[in-house]
């Protein structure tokens, strides 16, 4: 599933470069994007409250977003990237809140999820105010500033990469070589 979300993410910014109208595609691909994370956040969590609480939200945003998207096609609208990045790192919450409190996960970096979360975080916190600031500006405006969505980019996929590796690897217990045999009877 990240797999596809990075092709549809590459896609996005050739088209970006060689639109028009680079609004348009901004848009449409932000839902794409929210689509492809609140599903990868629905499929990592455990809790049934908080996966209903995802797929509740993610509902009413997409339903939001496709409102706002045939609304205003003309201009790319900041209100679709801050609906869906606050709720995006509300399920990354919710994500590190179920790990931390999960006996299973002791060290939390070893799994690909940790990867792909952190590169959603770091992603949507870095282009956020990027989104909020260019709202207003015209096409060739918002290009100069466009450098700083890339490099977010390259953050999050150098933290995709590191789950793909680490999701290759089987799993093993990581405890019982470090400490032995610790049962005292």
């Amino acid at each position: 599933m990240i797999f596809i979300y990075i092709i549809a993410s590459l896609l996005s910014n050739l088209l970006v470069q060689t639109s028009k109208n680079s609004s348009f595609v901004i848009s449409g691909f932000e839902i794409i994007e929210f689509v492809f994370f609140a599903s990868f956040f629905y499929f990592c969590l455990k809790n049934e409250r908080a996966k209903l609480s995802v797929l509740i939200a993610s509902i009413f945003a997409i339903g939001i977003n496709v409102f706002l998207f045939y609304a205003f096609e003309k201009n790319f609208d900041f209100w679709n990237a801050i609906l869906t990045t606050l709720l995006i790192i509300i399920y990354s919450i919710l994500f590190f809140y179920e790990q931390v409190n999960s006996v299973n996960s002791l060290i939390i970096y070893q799994n690909f999820d940790f990867w792909v979360v952190t590169g959603c975080i770091l992603y949507l916190s870095g282009t956020l105010f990027l989104f909020m600031y260019t709202s207003s500006m015209t096409d060739r405006e918002r290009n100069s500033l466009w450098f700083v969505n890339f490099a977010f980019e390259i953050v999050k996929n150098i933290c995709f990469s590191i789950a793909f590796l680490l999701a290759r690897k089987p799993k093993q217990n990581i405890l019982a070589p470090e400490f032995g045999n610790t049962n005292m009877t």
